[in-house]
């Protein structure tokens, strides 16, 4: 699976039509619905704004025709992000409209070729996936075990120092072997490791 990173804008031009396509990476539904809002505010004067989103974690697609004709623009622009097996991604379409009706089979393509465009500008990355772990160590590994989450893909979620430290991480799925080993080694063994 791909995903974007950054933001990304491309125009698209039918019959007098101008078509905006945006595209950005998004981690969850609030980012996505956060970026659609600002697109609307951005582009509040255009004749329809439509989106579609998909999220992985959550397993969301969700896509509005944005009072186009019904399943001629979102489903067009969904269809487009699960044809290029994109993920982890929001893009809205901004339609100004031209005075030439398109009708629905011209609409589908307008839409599509939009998606199509501005996709074809984005930086496209293989998507990285995390998992959720937690460790539990003595207080006298703390110091040891940061240098290695230096050293790998780790996100520090969460420590609380209790009666042990126990760490929250999030690990890419590429390097957790890897870091679940050198973590053993540093700590000659002596930690509890849970995963998700």
């Amino acid at each position: 699976m791909l995903t974007v990173e950054g933001l990304f804008t491309a125009t698209y031009e039918v019959k007098r039509s101008l078509f905006i396509g945006n595209i950005c990476g998004v981690g969850s539904k609030q980012a996505a619905v956060a970026f659609i809002r600002a697109q609307k505010v951005k582009y509040s004067v255009a004749t329809h704004n439509v989106y579609a989103f998909i999220l992985q974690a959550e397993n969301l697609q969700k896509s509005s025709d944005d009072h186009e004709p019904k399943g001629t623009a979102g489903p067009s622009v969904l269809n487009v992000l699960q044809n290029q097996q994109l993920t982890n991604v929001v893009l809205v379409v901004t339609r100004y409209f031209g005075g030439i009706l398109l009708g629905a089979g011209g609409l589908v393509r307008a839409y599509s070729a939009a998606a199509q465009t501005v996709i074809k500008c984005a930086s496209l990355v293989p998507l990285k996936v995390f998992l959720n772990i937690e460790i539990i160590i003595n207080y006298s590994l703390f110091n040891r075990v940061e240098n290695i989450f230096a050293a790998y893909d780790v996100v520090v979620v969460e420590t609380m120092f209790l009666d042990c430290v126990h760490i929250k991480l999030k690990v890419s799925d590429e390097t957790k072997c890897e870091f679940k080993t050198a973590l053993f080694d540093v700590c000659s063994g002596d930690l509890i490791w849970h995963s998700e």
